[in-house]
């Protein structure tokens, strides 16, 4: 699937673009794109999205915010371990992400830091990535706004 968001870090805003390209198991490869924004678009046109993908894609609309408060915890070049805290459409939920530029093994460090907290780490269970989440939680909320027909 593909995300469209606006990152704001201080006084910057990003357009970005998330293609993700491959899942297995916990490990998901993204592809990503962005460009510097001066302000928040309610539609982002899908002239941009091609111009920064290459790829043609419908508008977007801003459904939202989700706010996160993040922790870096950094291991080495090569590795760093994310402590997020989200909070968006009356929702606040925590996770843990890693990114890695490294090869499988040598990603076992991080985990054995992270099996020594207790964190459980399972490649079994589906994990619902953050935007994944916000979206189900915007949907769910929007059948009881708008009303059925009949």
């Amino acid at each position: 699937g593909n995300t469209v968001r606006v990152r704001a870090n201080k006084e910057k805003m990003y357009l970005q673009f998330k293609s993700h390209i491959e899942k297995n198991g916990y490990t998901t490869v993204s592809k990503e794109f962005s460009k510097k924004l001066e302000t928040l678009p309610y539609c982002i046109d899908s002239k941009i999205l091609f111009e920064l993908t290459g790829v043609r894609y419908p508008d977007v609309f801003l459904l939202g915010f989700l706010v996160t408060d993040r922790i870096i915890c950094t291991l080495n070049s090569k590795i760093q371990i994310m402590l997020d805290k989200n909070t968006y459409l009356g929702c606040l939920d925590h996770e843990i992400e890693i990114e890695y530029t490294c090869e499988e093994s040598e990603l076992q460090e991080a985990l054995k830091i992270l099996k020594k907290y207790k964190v459980e780490i399972s490649g079994e269970r589906e994990i619902i990535s953050k935007s994944c989440r916000f979206a189900q939680k915007y949907y769910n909320d929007l059948k009881y706004v708008i009303p059925k027909d009949g």
